[in-house]
């Protein structure tokens, strides 16, 4: 059996960190290891954290204190993992039911891959607004459609870490999609399986909405190839995009 780290970095997330951490332990995954990073928070998310780690002492690893950035925060989880399965679920998102175990099962049935994707469903506190569907994980398709792989539905294997490094700490907001940029270009393989992975809760807090210009000028700094570019900017001019979401059977938020 595999065993699975899972990170959550937090800070003031007092109000949804507990629903987080009860769907990483509702898995009941057998070898289960689960480190929390929190950034020095200011309310009562450390103190939610702590009755969680008292009660699952032999799972739990708490760090807390000050970081540059999120990107930072998730390298310092990552460095601690002992798992051979990584995965990242933020404090405010879920894990599905029966999550961890589906991505051990892909992982053993196709041959230990760099990585296992599956779905993620956009939910607000009433109902779900959207299923992301990464069928296919090209790097040309990156271009041309965005970020269209769901963080917190991506479960790393312990070897990417060697053969292309952690999170680039320069991308405070787009560390994801440089990420897979990198290890697209470096030939990595990705699983994709049809099974909703986690839940992503849609909020006006959340980094990505308040900062978009700022992840939209980080994702150019990612995208450097100019003819790629171009072919993006050609494809969404024609109605392209579209098309090749259809094609690949794709959906994203």
């Amino acid at each position: 059996m595999h065993k699975i780290s899972i990170i959550t970095v937090c800070k003031n997330s007092e109000k949804t960190i507990g629903k987080t951490i009860e769907s990483v332990l509702s898995q009941n995954y057998p070898d289960l290891e689960y480190i929390i990073v929190d950034g020095k928070s200011t309310d009562s998310t450390l103190t939610v954290v702590e009755q969680y780690q008292k009660e699952f002492s032999n799972i739990f690893k708490v760090i807390s204190e000050q970081d540059r950035n999120m990107t930072e925060a998730f390298n310092k989880g990552w460095r601690l993992a002992g798992g051979d399965i990584i995965g990242f679920l933020n404090s405010d998102d879920q894990y599905a039911e029966g999550a961890l175990a589906a991505v051990e099962k892909a992982f053993i049935a196709n041959g230990e891959p760099d990585f296992v994707v599956g779905n993620c469903e956009f939910v607000n506190n009433i109902k779900i607004l959207s299923v992301s569907k990464p069928t296919v994980i090209k790097l040309f398709l990156l271009y041309i459609i965005g970020c269209y792989i769901p963080h917190p539905s991506v479960f790393f294997n312990k070897c990417t870490a060697k053969k292309i490094g952690y999170y680039n700490e320069d991308f405070r907001f787009a560390m994801d999609l440089e990420y897979w940029v990198r290890a697209l270009k470096n030939n990595l393989r990705f699983v994709y399986i049809d099974k909703t992975l986690s839940y992503f809760f849609l909020s006006e807090k959340q980094l990505s909405t308040r900062y978009f210009g700022q992840v939209q000028a980080e994702a150019e700094k990612i995208y450097d190839n100019k003819f790629l570019l171009a072919v993006r900017d050609l494809a969404r001019d024609l109605g392209f995009k579209e098309k090749i979401m259809k094609y690949y059977d794709i959906k994203i938020r």
